[in-house]
């Protein structure tokens, strides 16, 4: 394992300055049985992000460059919807209809953005519809 190499290239993407809980992500990342001794590695994670940020950002780019370069050049993970069954490309409408009787809240949000991405997809049409209260589902005051 190789801390300082995380730690560099951390650095070098953030304009010389580390960031403890992105070192450590990418530790587990790179080798999930980290996360069980990661207690004992913490201290020396601390320890090479101070030596590298207390070190100028153009030494930081030279050792990257030199040790690491095949690291920056990594071609980045696609993500891709699954197909959807039976679909003819422009017939797709998607609808979100959330509940009025309480606040948006992030689950929302998920239905959201995989039913506008799948209607962008196969070029359809994605619609919110805010409808009025319903007096039935409301809750009650408190």
């Amino acid at each position: 394992m190789d801390i300082r190499k995380w730690v560099l290239l951390n650095a070098y993407l953030h304009n010389g300055k580390a960031s403890l809980g992105a070192v450590i992500g990418k530790l587990i990342a790179d080798d999930i049985t980290v996360k069980d001794r990661m207690h004992e590695l913490k201290s020396e994670v601390e320890r090479i992000i101070l030596e590298v940020n207390s070190t100028s950002f153009d030494e930081i780019k030279s050792e990257v460059e030199e040790k690491y370069s095949a690291e920056l050049n990594k071609p980045k993970k696609e993500y891709s919807l699954k197909d959807l069954p039976n679909v003819v490309d422009g017939t797709v409408v998607l609808r979100a209809a959330p509940s009025p009787s309480g606040p948006l809240h992030i689950g929302h949000s998920l239905i959201f953005s995989l039913s506008s991405a799948y209607a962008k997809k196969y070029s359809g049409k994605f619609l919110l519809r805010i409808e009025d209260t319903n007096p039935e589902n409301l809750y009650p005051p408190a």
